[in-house]
């Protein structure tokens, strides 16, 4: 497997735009 294809710098996944709250 590639390394690049899990960067270490973001262990958690890429979440839609829109999911954070808003607070």
């Amino acid at each position: 497997a590639t390394s690049a294809a899990a960067p270490a710098s973001q262990p958690t996944p890429p979440k839609p735009s829109g999911s954070e709250p808003s607070g």
